[in-house]
């Protein structure tokens, strides 16, 4: 995915939520689980200080969906897939298999610039309280 694409600045908030949010559960394809393997490891090397790490989930659909603890409750914050959900998550409206190695490369860098424990190295708007109702008009 290139950032001129439309939904570039989603992909780019979906990684710095998931660096960023805690007591969150990612269901994926079962092929990702190795990469979520590792981006645990990273996390706990970059971010020494955090003691609560995504919890995964699988599934045969083509789809990732980032779900949060709210008291008993596990609610979806964050959507990859072609079914658009509620209009309070975050979605990028494609396959996961097609934005995977996209949110896999930029969990990377942004880890790697040191986020979120930095001001500014999440990128252009990333302090910036995120627009879901724009996003999605630059899907049409």
């Amino acid at each position: 995915m290139r950032i001129t694409d439309p939904k570039w600045p989603a992909v780019r908030e979906f990684s710095r939520r998931i660096l960023r949010e805690e007591t969150i559960q990612l269901t994926t394809p079962p092929e990702f689980e190795m990469d979520l393997i590792n981006l645990v490891r990273m996390m706990s090397d970059k971010l020494p200080a955090r003691l609560d790490f995504p919890k995964f989930d699988f599934h045969q659909d083509n789809t990732i969906t980032v779900r949060q603890q709210n008291d008993d409750d596990w609610n979806p914050i964050m959507h990859v897939g072609i079914e658009e959900p509620d209009a309070e998550v975050l979605w990028i409206p494609t396959g996961a298999s097609e934005a995977w190695s996209t949110i896999r490369s930029t969990l990377a860098e942004l880890l790697e610039a040191g986020y979120p424990g930095c001001l500014g190295c999440g990128g252009p708007a990333s302090e910036e309280p995120w627009d879901e109702d724009k996003s999605r008009q630059q899907f049409d």
